[in-house]
């Protein structure tokens, strides 16, 4: 009974740290994006 329960907040643990990497991947990728067409856009005006 002891042991499942563990097993369970083992692998909610890790699919939160999982959640948790995918987000700041996106917002790096976003921000990545957003720089990029800024540099774009100062380069024209």
């Amino acid at each position: 009974m002891d042991g499942k329960i563990q097993y369970a907040n083992l692998s909610f643990g890790i699919e939160r740290q999982t959640n948790m990497n995918t987000l700041s991947e996106i917002s790096l990728f976003a921000g990545g994006i957003y720089n990029l067409g800024f540099t774009i856009f100062h380069l024209f005006f």
